[in-house]
């Protein structure tokens, strides 16, 4: 079996796929729960960590006897988004709120309410170009990252001389009932996704397409 990741070199953000979840973490089939875009700037994970205690015993002349150091216990992931689109159907999709629409054109977005968020979260994938030797792979050229289920809230708006950047903030958690993705892009892991994160090559990206698409099947 042949290792095709060791010179594999993620580049940019190509392409993002939101899918919403049900309560038990299930993507939801149906009208308007699936979101295509090539809108983000910068997508960013950071992991949550505690670091492990240190333990030392020193001997009566100040010298070091003994060392314990616990392992760092990491407690999560974080993803922060910058987006380029001020895209009131992809917002909606990510953090709740309501589509402000006129004779059934989307015109704005609304924020939920104040203490309100998306409880059930989405899933959450992202494309970016596989670099080899300088170039795009020509057998594998998408690297696909998975976060199977993702909280999102609205970050801080900054209106000044410029483009405004839209700012998202996201909470990961595992996600056991992803399973193999609504694609079945992940039927290769025995069980699917089950972890807060997992990556593949891949050959190909699915098209953005302006406005809301049906997720057809869990």
């Amino acid at each position: 079996m042949a290792n095709l990741t060791c010179q594999a070199a993620s580049f940019g953000a190509c392409g993002l796929r939101v899918c919403r979840l049900g309560p038990t973490g299930i993507p939801n089939p149906g009208a308007n729960n699936l979101y295509v875009s090539t809108a983000p700037i910068e997508v960013k994970a950071t992991w949550q960590v505690k670091a492990g205690n240190r333990f030392e015993q020193r001997n009566a002349c100040g010298g070091i006897c003994t060392v314990v150091q616990q392992q760092d216990d990491i407690q999560g992931l974080t993803l922060t988004m910058q987006l380029c689109q001020l895209d009131a159907e992809l917002m909606e999709i990510l953090s709740g709120g309501s589509v402000i629409s006129v004779g059934g054109n989307s015109l704005g977005h609304m924020v939920p309410a104040l203490g309100q968020q998306q409880a059930n979260g989405v899933s959450m994938d992202i494309w970016t170009q596989n670099q080899k030797g300088g170039s795009q792979d020509p057998n594998y050229p998408y690297i696909h990252w998975v976060y199977p289920r993702v909280t999102w809230r609205a970050g801080d708006d900054t209106f000044n001389e410029g483009i405004l950047n839209v700012p998202y903030t996201g909470v990961c958690y595992e996600n056991p009932n992803y399973e193999d993705g609504p694609y079945e892009e992940w039927a290769s892991l025995a069980g699917g996704v089950t972890a807060i994160r997992a990556w593949q090559l891949e050959t190909a990206i699915p098209p953005a397409v302006c406005g809301y698409q049906s997720l057809p099947h869990s």
